[in-house]
């Protein structure tokens, strides 16, 4: 069942399950890259005319895992829907700028 749906050279978003109850579609998913809370973030659902469907909640991450939970509703049964994500550039960090604190305890 899991699908992969890719976020460029930044990641990767790894659907792990769906359950469909009333109207409302709950998707289980990890995400693995750079930008993860960006990444988690920017899942969207989509009806087969490209409509796009109402999220209940924001991601809300799992107790004791890397996984996440999304809700949307208005999900037809026998519809079929189309999971999005945008793609990521991966985050380049130039040495040139860095900075050395120096955190050293106050007397």
């Amino acid at each position: 069942m899991p699908i992969s749906v890719s976020q460029g050279e930044a990641g990767s978003l790894m659907i792990l399950d769906e359950k469909l109850r009333s109207d409302k579609l709950t998707v289980t998913f990890e995400v693995t890259g750079e930008r993860i809370n960006e990444q988690i973030e920017q899942i969207w659902l989509y009806d087969q005319n490209g409509n796009p469907l109402p999220r209940v909640n924001p991601p809300i991450r799992i107790k004791g895992s890397d996984r996440y939970e999304t809700t949307f509703s208005n999900v037809s049964r026998i519809d079929s829907v189309e999971i999005t994500t945008p793609v990521f550039n991966p985050i380049h960090y130039y040495e040139e700028l860095a900075v050395t604190v120096d955190m050293k305890e106050r007397q």
